[in-house]
């Protein structure tokens, strides 16, 4: 089984530690011994049955290219804000018929 986990290579070493702790593999049915080893890359599990063991081995790979990735969606444009028109100075008030007497 393949699993993909996002994050650093603890983390996925992290995960895949903790799958390989809870598999119960179909063969053999009534094992007699369980074994789970560690390695630079990941985790060899033996069970030993009567006749023979079984091993299933647990690794760590990054994933460099998959054909049938979805595509990433793309980043949401960061809108500008409207620019603020500045509103006119307001008018100077109009001169008084008497002030326009008096000029």
């Amino acid at each position: 089984m393949v699993a993909l986990v996002e994050g650093t290579r603890e983390e996925a070493l992290a995960e895949l530690e903790r799958r390989a702790r809870e598999q119960v593999p179909t063969h053999p049915f009534n094992h007699k011994r369980r074994r789970l080893l560690r390695s630079h890359d990941g985790f060899l599990l033996v069970v030993d049955g009567a006749w023979s063991s079984f091993l299933t081995r647990f690794s760590v790979a990054e994933l460099l290219e998959d054909s049938a990735a979805p595509a990433p969606e793309p980043e949401p444009a960061v809108e500008e804000p409207e620019p603020v028109a500045e509103e006119p100075p307001p008018a100077p008030p109009r001169p008084t018929p008497e002030q326009l007497a008096a000029a």
